[in-house]
């Protein structure tokens, strides 16, 4: 299965397609339901991430599906001509620049000299796995990174991999939710999975890798999350409203913990007024 026929199956629900719920129901009925718009265009970052994935983990599609363009002054006869006659040459392959190729394989490298991530990668088991099942009352699917064993692999590139900033980007970008989803994928598969690791790579040189293994209480925590989602989807489903429970009624709201008044502040304010001369 191709990438881009597995993100087209809308039938079964899928960890980004939950994720969009979570952020606004509106915008999941909008994608998945009525088809009224479309899934957002890739950033930097998520084609980055493709290529470093095709790179590391399918090796001979990459060194048949990508090629890398030559740079042509399109504002001369022959560089137009040229330019054109390449991209009739390439057509159907995924084309990058020279700049994408020299830090996707700056990254590999940096990948295959850790120790850890090398010795991970090194486990048989198939890449970009595709899974779907139907245990839950909304069926689901999942493409896993990797299988090697008993652990579910997966590679993340991130502005910073130390564990102070990697753990806020596991909470930012939900990472312990992917990994409940993804080992309930490998499960449903029949796998005995038990645990689920991170090689995490610096987006920036010197490409910093480190490799990381979730705890169970964050991964519990994030199958609780989907469970929730994956309810409040087939609730909507049901009852056709979709809002977010910040959306239903009044509101209250305050400003930001770091943009609330302070002590000080206070003490000049006496029933919400200035002190009188202040």
């Amino acid at each position: 299965m191709t990438h881009a026929d597995y993100h087209a199956d809308y039938t079964h629900l899928s960890r980004s397609m939950a994720e969009v719920y979570r952020r606004s129901p509106a915008e999941y009925r909008a994608r998945y339901v009525d088809s009224t718009t479309t899934d957002a265009t890739p950033t930097d970052a998520m084609r980055l991430g493709t290529l470093l994935h095709l790179r590391v983990l399918e090796p001979d599609a990459w060194a048949t599906t990508v090629a890398v363009a030559a740079s042509y002054d399109r504002r001369t006869k022959a560089g137009k001509a040229a330019a054109e006659e390449q991209a009739e040459d390439l057509r159907g392959r995924t084309v990058i620049t020279a700049a994408e190729y020299v830090r996707v394989s700056g990254m590999a490298a940096a990948i295959e000299a850790h120790p850890a991530a090398t010795a991970l990668l090194a486990v048989p088991g198939p890449s970009e796995h595709v899974i779907r099942w139907t245990t839950d009352i909304v069926p689901r699917r999942a493409m896993l990174d990797r299988i090697a064993d008993d652990a579910v692999i997966d590679l993340k590139t991130s502005r910073d991999v130390s564990p102070d900033a990697f753990a806020r980007s596991i909470a930012t970008y939900g990472y312990h939710r992917q990994a409940a989803w993804y080992l309930d994928a490998a499960r449903a598969d029949g796998r005995d999975v038990r645990w689920y690791a991170m090689i995490a790579i610096r987006s920036s040189a010197p490409y910093d890798v480190a490799v990381y293994e979730l705890d169970e209480t964050s991964i519990e925590f994030g199958r609780q999350q989907n469970r929730e989602t994956i309810n409040a989807i087939a609730d909507s489903m049901i009852s056709g409203e979709w809002l977010a429970p910040w959306q239903r009624g009044l509101q209250s709201i305050s400003l930001p913990p770091w943009a609330q008044p302070r002590d000080a502040d206070l003490a000049l304010m006496i029933d919400g007024a200035p002190l009188e001369g202040l």
